[in-house]
């Protein structure tokens, strides 16, 4: 019996439209993780950005659901940086702010690269 692992991938902007991505093994990717038994998706998601990042985000939306294939599915939530309430992200050198043409210079993983082509952000 396969069972679906189910994961969230947070696409937070800013207000000049900037991605907020991590750093991990020496590739960018949005805030996300797995979303763990008896979790909602947008609990995951309250949980990942505000309590393990540290980051606040407003207009929290549900853009999608995909599935890679992989017997994962990717609920990919949406929102807004709250710069005020966000803990200073300069201090924490695994956090960044990049454009849209910034992120064409780094390395993103896979999983940012399919949200990303399938959402076509």
């Amino acid at each position: 019996m396969n069972l679906m692992c189910r994961y969230i991938s947070a696409v937070i902007r800013d207000n000049e439209g900037n991605f907020l991505l991590r750093k991990e093994e020496g590739v960018w990717r949005f805030l996300g993780g797995e979303v763990i038994q008896g979790e909602s998706p947008k609990e995951a998601y309250i949980r990942m950005t505000s309590e393990e990042f540290g980051v606040i985000t407003n207009d929290i939306e549900l853009m999608d659901v995909l599935s890679n294939g992989e017997n994962r599915q990717i609920h990919v939530f949406s929102g807004n940086l709250d710069k005020d309430k966000s803990l200073d992200m300069v201090a924490d050198e695994g956090l960044g702010l990049f454009n849209k043409k910034q992120m064409e210079t780094i390395k993103l993983d896979n999983y940012t690269h399919f949200v990303l082509d399938k959402l076509k952000l």
